[in-house]
């Protein structure tokens, strides 16, 4: 952020809180030398301020009253396509941060509170964006936005057929050794676990109303799994279902979450934050109750207060903020 010859880029922030204008306007005083930001509260006056003004950068929040940061956005990409722009959002959402990318292709999805170290991250990869626009021309926003998630993230078609995978879910992918692609790009299984079986679990996993992780055993009686699939995409029936979307989390990351530090980084007991790393390694709530010796009563408050703290709404967002304290 010291670069004397780093270009000062003009940014738009928008936020119908003011609380959370005030905040910002708190960590981006320590950057004037990157940024010379300018702060609405009302979309529509934001988004002919962006049109006569055209700024480099955009940072809106998800929620504003009765549109969407999405919306926001969409419109002003008509206009401007090449700013980069990042949302903001006080809800731990997955599916919102996957819509973020694919929809309006936004460089950046940030999960309030945000830290000042993640607000000068999207500032400088914000700032490596429109040099790249500038000098390279347009580059694939969706894909260099999700390899930034630090996921590995997967969509596959209703018969398996890949649609995307980011660049954490190809290497993983490639070296798993229960699960894999064929030469026609469609999931197989390469474990000990029948392919049709695979299929057949994961179908189900998007049809039970406990999202729960997936966990893929290994193929040797005994071992624990060596991979864990969460559902992303919400589903009502399997008639409407038009896509399996996954995040896939190697078993061996899952249990380097520590939970003194997932304890201080989500604000959550160390006891919420036991039960959020077994979810993570894909147990069960019963599972979990066993491991840490509680009721399955405890447990569910356990993870209630979990989601009101966080935010999340669904144990695949609870299990991404986790993950994000081991990689």
């Amino acid at each position: 952020m010291n670069d004397s010859t780093a270009q000062t880029r003009s940014l738009l922030y928008l936020d119908d809180d003011p609380m959370a204008i005030r905040q910002m306007q708190g960590w981006l005083q320590q950057h004037t030398s990157l940024v010379r930001p300018d702060y609405f509260g009302v979309p529509g006056q934001a988004i002919e301020a962006h049109r006569e003004r055209a700024y480099d950068i955009v940072i809106s929040d998800l929620r504003l009253g009765t549109t969407t940061g999405l919306e926001v956005i969409r419109e002003m990409k008509t206009f401007a396509p090449d700013a980069a722009y990042i949302l903001v959002s006080g809800d731990a959402d997955l599916s919102a941060a996957l819509a973020a990318v694919n929809e309006v292709r936004a460089l950046r999805f940030m999960v309030k509170p945000c830290t000042a170290h993640e607000v000068e991250q999207s500032l400088l990869a914000a700032d490596r964006h429109l040099d790249e626009i500038r000098n390279l021309g347009a580059v694939t926003l969706a894909t260099h936005a999700l390899n930034k998630a630090g996921l590995a993230i997967v969509s596959f078609d209703t018969s398996f057929q890949l649609a995307y995978a980011n660049a954490q879910a190809e290497e993983l992918l490639e070296y798993c050794d229960v699960l894999g692609l064929s030469a026609g790009r469609k999931l197989v299984s390469t474990g000990g676990l029948p392919t049709p079986e695979l299929y057949n679990l994961i179908k189900a996993s998007y049809h039970t109303d406990e999202r729960r992780g997936l966990a893929i055993p290994c193929g040797h009686a005994g071992q624990p799994a060596s991979i864990v699939i969460y559902p992303l995409n919400e589903t009502e029936s399997a008639e409407t279902l038009k896509s399996y979307d996954m995040l896939l989390i190697d078993a061996a990351t899952s249990k380097q979450i520590d939970p003194a530090t997932l304890s201080q980084t989500l604000n959550i007991s160390l006891s919420e934050a036991r039960v959020v790393q077994q979810l993570a390694c894909g147990f069960g709530l019963e599972d979990a109750a066993r491991s840490c010796n509680l009721s399955i009563s405890t447990v569910r408050t356990y993870l209630k207060n979990a989601y009101a703290k966080t935010g999340a709404s669904r144990q695949s967002e609870l299990v991404s903020l986790a993950l994000r304290t081991a990689i």
